[in-house]
């Protein structure tokens, strides 16, 4: 099957007015986002445009919009995309999925250290085979993690509206999906709860991204059956009250945990 990618082009175009909400308009074909004061994407299932007045501000719109943009033109190809990271090891392919702010993207760089490479941040594309798509090498996550748990590595600020940067470590091609791991943060523990998950495919019609457009291709429903079967767990962390706490509760505790459970299917 050809490699799934899309066609993105740079558009002149007015800045996107200024106002308390974002610009969001949808057709039966079309998706168009806008940042105020900035520009805006837009997403067919054929190309994703995007437009603003000049260079700069076209590269600032894609660095906020880029990776949503890029995961919605996904759903319309039909493939499932999930919010999270995916790391791979010899030819496998590990989903962490998770809501913003889980630590997905952090966990997924922690692994890296176990043998891991990183498949792709921000979402996991899985097309119509269950192959997991390999994105670019980096993953984003929050400077004061990055500045306390991998100095080693290269990074670059990021030019979103939170304090974030750019972590680069080995990249993984494409990837034959295998495993997934879900994650979540609860008040009141003291440990990583891990429980073998029992409803795969629930999560993943809560967890996956969806597109607004009415004309979207539907998941196939062979591929919903055949990433349900995959061994899957959930780990449940208390959330860190502080940078020391990061350790015991954090993403390293995460990985740890995540790679003992991995032993058996990797």
């Amino acid at each position: 099957m050809p490699r799934l990618q899309p066609q993105i082009k740079h558009v002149d175009g007015p800045m996107v007015a200024d106002g308390p909400l974002p610009l969001w308009h949808v057709t039966d074909n079309q998706i168009t986002m806008g940042l105020p004061g900035l520009g805006c994407v837009e997403i067919t299932a054929s190309e994703i445009s995007v437009r603003a007045p000049d260079e700069a501000s076209i590269g600032r719109t894609w660095a906020r919009l880029g990776n949503w943009a890029t995961g919605q033109w996904y759903v319309f190809q039909g493939c499932i995309v999930l919010p999270g990271a995916t790391v791979a090891r010899d030819g496998r392919a590990v989903a962490i999925v998770g809501a913003s702010r889980m630590g997905c993207s952090t966990t997924a760089l922690q692994l890296t250290r176990s043998g891991f490479k990183l498949l792709s941040d921000g979402f996991t594309i899985i097309d119509d085979q269950g192959v997991a798509l390999g994105q670019q090498p980096r993953a984003a996550i929050d400077t004061r993690v990055a500045e306390r748990l991998f100095t080693d590595l290269p990074r670059s600020l990021r030019d979103t509206a939170t304090d974030r940067v750019d972590v680069t470590v080995p990249g993984a091609g494409d990837c034959t999906l295998t495993a997934g791991v879900l994650l979540k943060v609860s008040g009141g523990l003291t440990k990583i709860m891990v429980y073998p998950m029992s409803s795969w495919q629930h999560s993943l019609f809560s967890s996956r991204l969806r597109s607004h457009a009415l004309s979207a291709v539907p998941v196939p429903a062979s591929l919903l059956d055949h990433v349900s079967a995959l061994p899957s767990w959930m780990f449940v962390r208390s959330h860190p009250q502080s940078m020391d706490e990061i350790p015991l509760f954090g993403p390293p505790a995460l990985a740890r945990a995540i790679n003992e459970q991995l032993v058996e299917v990797l």
